[in-house]
């Protein structure tokens, strides 16, 4: 298979965890709507909290997804930010929003982690 052929199928792969995820956040919105809970109910709070964790986490990847779209769009869905090159196919199929290969990926954590320890050095 071509890598066009693959990059085609991660497409439709997108699309429907897309449609899955959009489904799913406004079921959990829904209910957290419904759910009333009193003062004392801690295993209602400990629940509302969860959803309310889950529907961001959603939130998140939908929007790694619409990104992963507008990549596609443009032409850039399978070439790394960092360097350029293309993101091994492999990778993608773990990962179909991913947006860099694994050594810029790692390049870009350990700025992050960097960035932590300076913070925590100055504080």
């Amino acid at each position: 298979m071509s890598r066009n052929d693959a990059l085609t199928r991660l497409h439709k792969v997108v699309i429907d965890r897309r449609a899955h995820l959009r489904k799913s956040l406004a079921n959990d919105l829904a209910t957290m709507g419904e759910q009333r809970v009193d003062d004392e109910d801690v295993a209602g709070t400990v629940q509302i909290d969860f959803d309310a964790q889950l529907a961001q986490v959603e939130s998140r990847e939908l929007k790694r997804i619409d990104y992963a779209l507008e990549r596609m769009r443009d032409g850039q869905y399978g070439k790394c930010e960092g360097c350029g090159n293309n993101i091994p196919l492999a990778r993608l199929k773990c990962l179909p929003c991913a947006t860099c290969c694994i050594q810029c990926q790692r390049r870009r954590e350990q700025e992050v982690h960097d960035l932590d320890g300076e913070v925590e050095l100055k504080s």
